[in-house]
């Protein structure tokens, strides 16, 4: 699927604060913008701003969800609430102007927050009007004027092919050092974010578990495909006192940032990096629950080296609730592929999880590097209209229902595919770039072929009938899908067969359902099979299928 960036039109307005010596300065330019632009003193100094900083240390390392997670107890919802908006209500009054609050309070915008490498820890998109956090209200991202420079930054192509790289890493292998927590928020959002990418039919290539290796990531990000988004969850390694050492914790080992620098031949339009901290040292002074303040600025030390290549980043400050994660990540993506800007998705996301009277407050967590008018706009190509249904090829005889030309030629690219001499990651990304088409020549097509390639001898013809049966839902496919389900002939069709069940398994009666809740526990019963990639679909599918009766 092709794509093309762009930008969103509409009112906007930038926030540049920058500590020079005792003193707060600050540039504000509304939707209107002035000829002069000077810099003006703020009303407050970076001694107000240190109150924020502490309650923001204090809420990430006391919200409720680290309760029984290493963390510190959890305090009362009102307080952490208090918390949060009495630091956002300082930061509103000593930092912006009277023109400006009011400006910002009458409408939705586009607002990008700027701040020199200092004022990181400062959650500027926390402000609070004691009506609504700006977050909540306007389209909000942050970019940071660096002391030094660097290399010049190669811009991001203005179009291509719309691919996406998925890395998980709920339970990275254990080393002398430590022993890593398994991230059921991982989980979740990799199920989430994975099934709504099949869905939506967009390339994708996912690495998980035992499969994200540093061979493996270095060779996604440094080969001649150039993925349009970078998406990894699980745990990011914070080293405080040696930050070069810090980086993305893959099953076999850190990435470190030079690492991932290095190998950033074609950097993505967007990286969204939700590591859950495993930070070294620097905890001296730290008071009892609260994270160093380090912490809170992690995800501009490990989002860096896509930065400086032009990237713009999505990420956490703190870990959020694996329910949170998951819906975050599912309401974001939705909202990004259905044309609205980067900093728009944000923000519906973030009012997806939001709760006024709730403790997890995992919505506060994400922080956006980048300009939020951004837009991932799809470029979908007409399809044409759908043969008839049963519509044999020219030339045979067939003697049952055979799938239309168009499907019959994407068996054959399967099946071509499947047989190339290319690493199984490429092959991977080759092979579910059919998904989509395949869908989408299926669009009105009967079951009988359906019927008939799932049962047919060719792999080919087997995948494509899996396929098609998420746009032909019909319970007549049951038992050549539960057929397909106990024998699958590779990993893909496999992964495959479990997303398919997935939207037709409503549909079943009981002893179907009972057939498929036992292939699906047989599966389970296996560690080859709940390491890899496929359980997560499996695990979704036995939730939808139910347990057995009584």
């Amino acid at each position: 699927m092709r794509y093309r960036l762009a930008w969103a039109q509409g009112p906007s307005a930038v926030i540049d604060v920058q500590q020079r010596g005792d003193d707060l300065v600050l540039r504000y330019e509304g939707p209107f913008r002035l000829a002069i632009r000077p810099f003006v003193e703020a009303e407050g100094t970076p001694d107000d701003l240190q109150g924020p900083v502490e309650r923001m240390r204090d809420v990430a390392g006391r919200t409720g969800i680290t309760v029984g997670r290493g963390g510190a107890a959890g305090l009362p919802t009102e307080r952490l609430l208090e918390n949060l908006v009495d630091s956002g209500d300082v930061l509103y009054r000593f930092v912006l102007p009277g023109f400006a609050r009011e400006e910002l309070r009458s409408r939705s915008i586009f607002l990008e927050v700027g701040t020199d490498e200092t004022l990181l820890p400062v959650p500027f998109e926390l402000m609070c009007d004691n009506t609504d956090f700006i977050c909540l209200r306007h389209a909000v991202g942050r970019y940071v004027n660096l002391g030094t420079g660097f290399q010049t930054i190669k811009p991001q192509a203005a179009d291509g092919d719309l691919s996406v790289l998925l890395v998980c890493v709920p339970k990275p292998q254990p080393t002398p050092e430590v022993t890593y927590a398994n991230l059921a928020e991982a989980e979740a959002e990799f199920q989430a974010v994975s099934t709504l990418l099949v869905d939506q039919g967009i390339d994708f290539l996912p690495l998980h578990g035992p499969d994200a290796t540093k061979q493996e990531v270095r060779k996604a990000l440094r080969g001649s495909n150039k993925f349009t988004v970078v998406h990894f969850t699980g745990h990011g390694h914070f080293d405080e006192q040696r930050p070069g050492r810090s980086g993305l914790v893959l099953f076999d080992g850190i990435l470190t940032i030079g690492e991932i620098a290095s190998h950033l031949d074609n950097p993505p339009a967007l990286a969204f990096i939700n590591g859950c901290e495993t930070a070294t040292a620097g905890t001296a002074g730290q008071a009892a629950g609260q994270l160093p303040i380090a912490h809170l600025t992690r995800v501009f030390g490990t989002a860096r080296p896509f930065l400086e290549s032009g990237s713009y980043v999505l990420g956490t400050r703190w870990r959020v609730a694996d329910t949170a994660s998951a819906a975050f990540s599912k309401a974001f993506y939705t909202s990004l592929l259905a044309g609205d800007p980067v900093g728009e998705a944000v923000r519906k996301a973030r009012t997806e999880i939001y709760a006024p009277d709730s403790v997890d407050l995992s919505w506060a967590s994400y922080v956006y590097y980048g300009d939020p008018r951004l837009m991932i706009q799809l470029e979908t190509q007409p399809q044409p209209p759908p043969p008839a249904a049963g519509q044999p090829i020219r030339g045979l005889e067939a003697t049952q229902p055979t799938l239309p030309p168009e499907l019959a030629a994407l068996a054959v690219q399967y099946e071509q595919l499947g047989t190339g001499e290319e690493s199984s990651w490429e092959r991977t990304r080759k092979l579910s770039s059919l998904i989509q088409p395949i869908r989408a020549a299926a669009s009105g097509l009967d079951v009988a072929p359906v019927i008939a390639a799932l049962d047919s001898e060719g792999d080919g013809d087997r995948l494509v009938g899996v396929v098609a049966s998420h746009e032909v839902r019909s319970p007549e496919l049951a038992d050549p899908l539960i057929a397909v389900l106990n024998g699958p002939r590779s990993d893909f069709e496999e992964y495959a067969v479990l997303t398919a069940l997935g939207d037709v398994v409503d549909g079943f009666d009981d002893s179907q359902r009972a057939r498929v809740r036992d292939a699906l526990q047989v599966k389970l019963d296996h560690d080859d099979f709940l390491a890899s990639d496929r359980a997560i679909p499996a695990r979704e599918l036995l939730r939808k299928v139910g347990p057995a009766p009584a």
